[in-house]
């Protein structure tokens, strides 16, 4: 009796362990708060592989999907072990470990042949933010004639200054487009000829107010008005409100070229945190604040450029550390061979510069350049739909700090966009597309500030 009586409470003893076993330890795992990061973490995968935003900032919640499978498939050992003595249990416990072993192998090979798939190598998801039709309504002129040129973002008013209605600049030249798709003229400034590019001044604690590092107001925006008239092409000033115009704010000296290479502040200090301004005839050039124009460049064959940036020193940018880069264009004659271009100033050995050609994998007829931001959201011009689109920072987490370089795909005439990086390795620099899950063709890029 006493022996049977043992043997009784022993049973239960494993009974009780037995058929709770594998709750109880997901219930501890989960008491404890590490193992309540590690569930959030996974959730966080599921979510990116269900919204297609899964990249390789996902890793830690793969790892921790990857170690709750893990505790399942222990616990499952351990109930097979436990329940040895007993038939039906043992039967049990060989088809849960069978069946948890087959739910484990089955989400890793979901999630390898996700991360190998065309969705998941287009992980950027485009929004539009403005379309044709919502511009063409507001303007009140055919949709036809909105020809989005450029965009820029303003964070006095968390908003984007797109420039439209080129060639004749009628009715106006700007329009400002809110978070919400909310479109408002933006200035009565009106009548700049031709592709107008814009460039607005940022703050350098991505605060919306103060002067920005080269002591412009922060929000306002600088445009091309004007080309080859009278002592030089022209630069307008915008304050950021739109209220008030300065025309000429500056004229770059005997200039006959157009502005269409662009207009770009310095945000790395090389240059004094300038308005760098790149022209249809090669030449670039610095506008301070006070609105002084400098020639720094121009191309020995008088070449068209379009993009320009000015690159920060860091070894992450290999050669172009430092430097101000212009695109090669084939819109004129000569072409400039359509490829990125490094900019040296003019010095006494090199009395126009020097201009160098880098071929970089992938990269034609290079149109705009940017740094990606922390916390910066994208903001495309799609030449081809007239639709202005956006996309968030968090699909763009595995770029911040780097180059992106949108340029022509000669066979469908499309935009691509690519990483640029410096590979120390092997000595030279090296792309990584940037795919989206639609055709573009960008006339202008943009990234948001974060502001504080």
């Amino acid at each position: 009796m006493s022996s049977s009586s043992n043997d009784d409470e022993e049973g239960s003893d494993v009974r009780e362990t037995d058929g709770s076993s594998v709750p109880l330890a997901l219930l501890r795992a989960v008491s404890s708060s590490s193992w309540l990061s590690l569930f959030g973490a996974a959730a966080g995968t599921i979510t990116a592989l269900a919204s297609g935003t899964l990249n390789k900032s996902s890793a830690p919640g793969i790892a921790a999907l990857s170690a709750i499978l893990l505790v399942v498939l222990r616990q499952s050992v351990e109930h097979f072990l436990l329940t040895d003595r007993y038939g039906p249990k043992r039967d049990f416990a060989k088809f849960y470990l069978r069946v948890s072993t087959v739910l484990a192998c089955a989400v890793i090979v979901i999630v390898v042949f996700y991360l190998d798939s065309p969705r998941a190598q287009a992980g950027i998801t485009l929004s539009p933010l403005a379309t044709s039709t919502q511009l063409g309504e507001f303007i009140a002129s055919d949709p036809k004639g909105i020809d989005l040129i450029t965009v820029d973002y303003q964070e006095t008013s968390d908003s984007v200054i797109v420039s439209v209605n080129a060639t004749s600049g009628r009715p106006y030249n700007f329009v400002r487009v809110s978070r919400n798709g909310t479109i408002s003229q933006f200035s009565t400034a009106s009548g700049f000829p031709e592709r107008v590019y814009l460039a607005v001044a940022r703050s350098q604690t991505a605060s919306p107010k103060g002067l920005s590092l080269g002591g412009f107001t922060v929000g306002d925006v600088f445009a091309g008005s004007g080309f080859g008239t009278g002592s030089g092409s022209t630069i307008a000033r915008i304050s950021a409100d739109g209220a008030t115009i300065q025309n000429p704010f500056a004229t770059l000296p005997g200039e006959t070229g157009l502005l269409w290479g662009g207009l770009y502040f310095d945000r790395t200090g090389n240059f004094g945190g300038d308005l760098m301004v790149a022209t249809t005839t090669g030449g670039i050039y610095r506008v301070n604040s006070s609105g002084v124009a400098t020639l720094i460049a121009r191309h020995p064959l008088n070449a068209p450029v379009e993009g320009i940036i000015t690159i920060p020193s860091d070894p992450r940018f290999g050669p172009l550390s430092g430097k101000i880069l212009v695109g090669g264009t084939a819109i004129g004659t000569p072409s400039t061979l359509e490829t990125v271009l490094a900019v040296d100033p003019i010095d006494a050995m090199h009395p126009m510069g020097t201009f160098t050609v880098f071929s970089i994998p992938g990269i034609f007829e290079p149109r705009f350049f940017q740094i990606v931001p922390v916390d910066g959201d994208f903001f495309g011009a799609d030449f081809v739909s007239q639709t202005l689109f956006t996309a968030p920072a968090k699909q763009f987490s595995d770029f911040v700090g780097d180059l992106v370089i949108a340029s022509i795909d000669p066979s469908t005439k499309t935009n691509k966009l690519f990483d640029v990086s410096w590979d120390p390795v092997n000595n030279n620099l090296r792309t990584r597309e940037i795919t989206f899950r639609r055709s573009v063709k960008y006339r202008a890029i943009t990234f948001s500030s974060r502001i504080s």
